[in-house]
């Protein structure tokens, strides 16, 4: 039997619901901050979130509460399992990747005979970014793609959790999950009913259009290109809807590919070679 992957995004529950319950003596607007001044010291901050979780796994966190039934039912299966923590590049993001990848290995060699293996945390370049959100989200997809890829190419089933994080960073892994490269199911945990929901894949395919993709093949080559340009060649309500869908952008003039558009692109050109 072939293994099942839990890709868990990793948001603020856990060190939320902690100072919630008075386990930090910090406010959660003042968190990140007291963890890059040395307020909250990192390793004493992890072991502590580590002895929250262990007391109440399901109401500690969010992204547990989320993935563990899915997990034990794996268990019962006799299923070898492994587990992707994918974090923002902030402190919060790295100090609740590391107690729940602690809490996680732990809980697998007490109670699931160490067969579910955790991966080291993925810290997600710009996710923490204001700057540089976009490249973030660019990385987040290329990330989930990446391990979707590798695993499903040797038979395993693949599971999204994506409960963690913010609206922006769920809604580009829902699509990273539902990409060409993907089709894999969604687990989010409803803000409201405190139910998990399980959103079926459904595997996305790009509209064919010969004008959009010989526009976005010279842009990707050429790096920016002239709008006025481009606009005569293609027409501009053909430029124009390439931006309104984020697959390019303009600047001073000159028409460039976002991060995304480039992910994008890498994988229309992919599905359409196997094709």
């Amino acid at each position: 039997m072939r293994g099942w992957v839990h890709i868990v995004l990793v948001g603020a529950s856990t060190i939320a619901n902690a100072i919630r319950e008075g386990v930090l003596g910090v406010e959660l607007r003042d968190v990140e901050e007291a963890l890059r001044d040395g307020r909250l010291n990192p390793e004493e901050t992890r072991a502590k979130l580590v002895e929250f979780i262990s007391r109440d796994y399901r109401s500690a966190s969010a992204e547990l509460n989320t993935c563990m039934g899915l997990i034990l039912e794996g268990f019962t299966r006799g299923v070898q399992q492994w587990v992707y923590l994918l974090a923002s590049d902030t402190e919060v993001g790295r100090v609740c990747s590391a107690s729940l990848a602690e809490f996680l290995t732990e809980f697998s060699r007490e109670n699931l005979n160490g067969m579910l293996s955790v991966i080291d945390p993925i810290i997600v370049e710009h996710l923490g970014s204001q700057e540089r959100f976009n490249d973030g989200l660019a990385n987040l997809f290329s990330k989930i793609v990446e391990i979707i890829a590798g695993h499903k190419g040797k038979g395993d089933m693949v599971f999204l959790h994506a409960t963690g994080g913010f609206k922006p960073e769920i809604a580009i892994a829902v699509l990273a999950a539902n990409s060409p490269m993907g089709g894999v199911p969604t687990f989010y945990l409803h803000e409201h009913f405190r139910e998990v929901i399980r959103i079926p894949a459904l595997p996305l395919t790009f509209r064919r259009s010969a004008k959009f993709e010989n526009l976005m093949k010279r842009i990707i080559m050429a790096e920016s290109v002239n709008k006025r340009r481009y606009e005569q060649t293609y027409g501009k309500q053909a430029v124009r809807r390439a931006i309104e869908l984020g697959w390019i952008r303009e600047e001073d003039g000159m028409l460039k590919a976002t991060e995304i558009g480039r992910l994008l692109w890498k994988i229309l050109t992919k599905s359409s070679r196997k094709r």
